[in-house]
């Protein structure tokens, strides 16, 4: 239950700190559209998919390596008697590039994530006055 709350602090936090920054961004820029804050938001998906994937890549090859591998062997022992030959090769190949697999599909995913959240998010930032057009009838 405690990750549950934890995870939907974290995902609810990700949007509300883009929502921030776009807000922001269109308050500051009196001329900016919806088409800029898009931009914005992508690029701030973009830099934040980077920096986590770097933090993400770093903790599975350096800092918690051992976990990684010692988890690793457990599941290979455990899987060793249902595995041929070419399976076992192939899960330490797998072991080898974890930390590089790990780096790019977290990109992968967290500028996904971040792409459509800003192009939901920007479909009302800076919010469209409906009326900003309209002349009345000069009689």
């Amino acid at each position: 239950i405690l990750n549950g709350i934890l995870w939907l602090a974290k995902f609810g936090g990700c949007i509300w700190f883009m929502m921030f920054f776009m807000k922001s961004f269109a308050a500051e820029n009196p001329d900016a559209d919806n088409n800029r804050t898009f931009k914005l938001g992508m690029a701030i998906a973009l830099l934040s998919a980077f920096v986590y994937s770097s933090f993400s890549f770093a903790n599975v090859a350096f800092i918690s390596s051992e976990l990684f591998s010692e988890q690793m062997d457990m599941l290979m022992q455990q899987m060793a008697p249902m595995m041929d030959s070419n399976s076992m090769a192939l899960m330490d190949s797998y072991m080898e590039n974890l930390p590089q697999i790990t780096f790019f599909s977290n990109l992968l995913y967290c500028f996904v994530f971040g792409t459509v959240l800003s192009y939901i998010l920007s479909r009302s930032i800076p919010s469209r006055d409906p009326f900003a057009d309209y002349k009345p009838d000069q009689q």
